[in-house]
């Protein structure tokens, strides 16, 4: 009888064993697929968000090129506006000289015509 009861216990213990490892490889099972899942989903949303950073970054590189195409063009407006303007203030300096030189003339004319009055009018005349 105790034999019997000792297979008894024996075969409980080893159908535990057997429903533990049974339920062990299960869980593990369980595991890999959830990990699996897990990973699918992982790189779905990778593949998603690369794909969305792919696009962006063409997109701004478009928008760049524009942007560089107008910064090219606005350079060349500057640089034409300052060539136009040192041409400019050159005029306006030849002019405003010209001006003080035409002054500086009139201003003598007008001292050598005075002068010529008062050398006039301060002669003694002659008399005949």
């Amino acid at each position: 009888e105790q034999k019997a009861r000792s297979d008894d216990v024996y075969h409980a213990n080893l159908n535990w064993w057997k429903q533990r490892d049974a339920l062990n490889a299960e869980t593990l099972e369980r595991i890999a697929q959830a990990k699996a899942n897990f990973l699918d989903i992982t790189n779905e949303m990778i593949e998603s968000r690369v794909k969305e950073t792919i696009e962006e970054n063409a997109h701004m590189g478009q928008e760049l090129l524009l942007v560089t195409s107008k910064l090219e063009k606005l350079m060349g407006e500057n640089s034409a506006l300052r060539k136009q303007n040192a041409t400019q203030r050159a005029q306006l300096e030849m002019e405003r000289a010209q001006s003080e030189s035409h002054a500086r003339r009139a201003i003598a004319s007008k001292k050598m015509a005075q002068s010529a009055v008062n050398d006039h009018a301060s002669a003694t005349p002659l008399v005949l």
